[in-house]
């Protein structure tokens, strides 16, 4: 494929990531604002979703300094850009966002008998998922409404130090939607196990290496190996994402395939999941612009930690 041509499939490739369907993670968040440094903190968004229903609890503090925290609920909808949003409306999170008062102190029922806390409605909110691990939020009382940024945070993922590509660490895997096949299958998989990573050089470019995991569900590597090229995106636009070419080698080295995937904007760290295209390699390719040709989506499933792919000894769920 001429070297032209291979750009063209390239930015093909891209374009439709933006709108592939993602499933936004529950956890912990943190806000970020203008004022606070690009560095979160102070407070923070505690959130759980099942089946598209937001539950999130807010640990904020008061004008004058109390701690308090503040609740907001309701389902997920779908956007036209692929984002998930969910926005106080008369038939959607109609209690808005709620403070509590009262509720049941910490100590022994003697001291801190039950106590029903007092809701009361002090605003509204949209909070609307751009990735599985970032979205914007705001909310707040009628003229006095915020919007800030949310990151899904990073308690210990290796991503402490800035760089994201070390919180791919760990064992993932992948489901190939590869389509309609000769034989029936649509789908097909890799698990892959990342270990080693080498610091970006002059250019900001770095890879995360790794193998493709035995089929006996230990962190024992195969005869392929893996190598994730990451490039750092440049421009006002990048908002800090990297793009990722994951190359699964077999033992000749030649190139299987290529699982490609861009950072997800914002979030800092690679925690449950991500998705993104693969492309299929014709026998005894030797580059990346060899694999083009071919192409399905991918969705990647963490299934084992760090511990675990470096020493075999971990939390996985193989």
């Amino acid at each position: 494929m001429k070297f032209r041509a291979w750009l063209g499939a390239m930015a093909a490739l891209l374009a439709p990531l933006a709108a592939f369907a993602f499933v936004p993670e529950s956890g912990f968040y943190q806000q970020y604002t203008p004022d606070n440094g690009g560095k979160g903190g102070g407070t923070g968004i505690g959130i759980e979703i099942q089946n598209e229903f937001l539950f999130a609890a807010g640990y904020v503090f008061s004008p004058t300094g109390t701690p308090t925290f503040v609740t907001m609920q309701g389902f997920l909808v779908l956007q036209a850009d692929g984002s998930w949003l969910l926005a106080t409306s008369p038939s959607n999170a109609s209690n808005g966002l709620v403070a509590y008062s009262g509720g049941q102190c910490i100590g022994t029922t003697a001291s801190c008998p039950y106590k029903k806390p007092t809701p009361t409605k002090i605003g509204d909110f949209a909070i609307q998922f751009y990735g599985e691990n970032s979205a914007t939020l705001t909310w707040g009382a009628t003229g006095n409404a915020a919007s800030t940024t949310l990151r899904r945070f990073s308690f210990y993922t290796g991503a402490e130090s800035g760089r994201e590509y070390i919180s791919l660490s760990g064992q993932w895997d992948l489901l190939i939607a590869r389509g309609v096949s000769a034989d029936g299958i649509d789908y097909e998989g890799d698990r892959l196990i990342f270990n080693s990573y080498t610091n970006p050089d002059s250019s900001g470019n770095s890879t995360v290496n790794g193998c493709v995991a035995n089929n006996d569900g230990s962190a024992t590597c195969g005869t392929h190996t893996v190598v994730a090229h990451v490039t750092p995106c440049v421009g006002a636009t990048c908002l800090g994402k990297s793009h990722y070419d994951v190359t699964v080698l077999n033992s000749t080295s030649q190139i299987v395939r290529v699982h490609s995937f861009d950072s997800n904007v914002g979030a800092g760290a690679f925690t449950r999941s991500f998705y993104g295209t693969t492309h299929f390699c014709p026998a005894g390719a030797s580059t990346i612009a060899l694999c083009v040709d071919s192409m399905a989506h991918f969705n990647a499933y963490r299934s084992g930690d760090a511990q675990f792919a470096n020493y075999g000894i971990g939390m996985s769920q193989p």
